[in-house]
């Protein structure tokens, strides 16, 4: 049996059409976590404070940002502190910002970032969470293992829950 010239080139038409519609699938299942390590470098930028004299716009700027980093209710789970609870990402962004007000200068860096989609509006990632801070005269800096579960609403990634532990040596 032989196809038209038509009948062929629809053929090839649809297949161009299939081929195009893997490609973009690929590229979208590599935007998405490149989406949501976007979120956590918003988390670090936000998180930081360079001096003991920083402005309260640029506190409440950053406040706003990090705030915007969580779902409306976000989910937090400390081991060691024995806390695991729901609660407004505005409360959590008021207590962790009410901390890192009484330091002259932090950072947070997320260190070995690995993302793994759940499905196409759920994530994980998971990462080493180092805590650097300096105030009164003292240097101090933690690390911790932490995993960010991200949802997908309204076309953007947020944490949905966060959960901190310390490191167990392998």
């Amino acid at each position: 049996m032989t196809l038209s010239l038509s009948r062929k080139r629809l053929a090839l038409l649809a297949a161009a059409a299939l081929l195009a519609a893997a490609v973009g699938a690929a590229r979208l299942r590599g935007a998405e976590p490149r989406a949501v390590a976007r979120v956590v470098r918003a988390l670090e930028r936000s998180a930081e404070k360079s001096g003991a004299a920083e402005g309260v716009l640029r506190t409440a700027s950053q406040l706003k940002a990090f705030e915007a980093c969580f779902a409306p209710t976000v989910r937090v789970s400390a081991r060691e502190l024995h806390r695991d609870q729901a609660m407004p990402r505005a409360d959590l962004a008021r207590q962790l910002f009410a901390l890192r007000q009484q330091a002259d200068r932090v950072s947070a860096r997320f260190d070995g970032l690995r993302i793994r989609m759940l499905g196409p509006a759920s994530a994980e990632a998971t990462a080493d969470l180092t805590l650097s801070g300096r105030g009164w005269g003292e240097r101090g800096e933690e690390t911790r293992e932490i995993l960010l579960r991200f949802e997908k609403a309204d076309g953007r990634w947020r944490v949905a829950a966060a959960s901190v532990s310390p490191i167990v040596e392998k």
